[in-house]
C-alpha cells in the first residue's frame, strides 16, 4: 500500500509540473505580437490584390485609351 501511494505522488507530482509548465507557455505572450502582425499584413496583402483584380481592367482601358489618344495627337 505505501509503495501505491509513493508511486501516486510521484505521478500527482510530475502531472502536476507538467500542468504548471503548459500553463506558462500558454501565458507566454512574447510571439503573439509578430503572428498578429503577419495575420494583419497578409489580410492588408489578400485586400490589395483583391482590389487590383477588380480594378485592374478599368486602369488597363483607361492607359490604352491615354496611349491611343496621346498617338493620335502627335
Amino acid at each position: 500500500m505505501k509503495r501505491f501511494h509513493r508511486r501516486f505522488a510521484k505521478i500527482s507530482l510530475r502531472t502536476r509540473d507538467r500542468a504548471h509548465a503548459f500553463r506558462l507557455r500558454c501565458s507566454d505572450e512574447t510571439g503573439q505580437t509578430l503572428t498578429e502582425y503577419a495575420l494583419i499584413l497578409a489580410l492588408v496583402a489578400v485586400a490589395a490584390v483583391a482590389a487590383l483584380k477588380l480594378i485592374g481592367t478599368d486602369i488597363n482601358g483607361l492607359l490604352n485609351t491615354i496611349a491611343t489618344d496621346l498617338s493620335q495627337a502627335t
